[in-house]
């Protein structure tokens, strides 16, 4: 018995596509809502995503959860080596009410990926970190002491060396 061929992602239908989609985990969703304080996340709007004054319905879920990257790579955002990796990633992930979850996926909503946040890819935390090793090695214990060690400390650095912090966290293009 022949089969058929499989569609291609493109070609799917957006039920054949969702019922492929994996499910985001229990703790992850819970997460999400914590960090969006059960709010719409899109900027500037802030709406309440629990409950419905109109209804009447106190405990109605009003939010969609919304995807940055899509997580498919044939989604409208998808990216062939980002989707697979993020596809239930906190970070991928945002908590919208239903007017915005349906403006960004009716315009087609465009991306930009931003460095993640860690103090190790931080050009401020990387040169805090030189100079308050270099503060405990100066063992300044008075204020006069530790305003002349700052300014030896900061004669070490050079520009080179702090264009390469910002180089290291991702900020500069090669």
């Amino acid at each position: 018995m022949a089969t058929r061929p499989k569609k291609s992602g493109a070609s799917l239908s957006v039920s054949e596509r969702k019922t492929s989609r994996k499910a985001i985990p229990y703790n992850t969703r819970a997460l999400l809502w914590a960090r969006a304080a059960g709010r719409c996340q899109y900027a500037g709007c802030n709406r309440s995503l629990i409950g419905d004054l109109l209804s009447g319905s106190p405990n109605a879920n009003l939010a969609a959860i919304a995807h940055i990257v899509a997580d498919s790579v044939h989604g409208p955002r998808g990216d062939a080596v980002l989707s697979p990796k993020l596809e239930v990633a906190i970070e991928n992930l945002m908590l919208l009410c239903d007017v915005h979850h349906k403006a960004l996926a009716e315009r087609g909503a465009w991306r930009l990926l931003l460095p993640k946040y860690s103090p190790d890819l931080n050009p401020i935390e990387m040169a805090f970190a030189k100079l308050k090793a270099l503060l405990r090695k100066a063992k300044a214990r008075t204020t006069d002491d530790l305003w002349r060690a700052l300014g030896d400390i900061c004669d070490l650095f050079e520009p080179d060396e702090c264009w390469n912090y910002f180089k290291t966290a991702g900020y500069v293009a090669d």
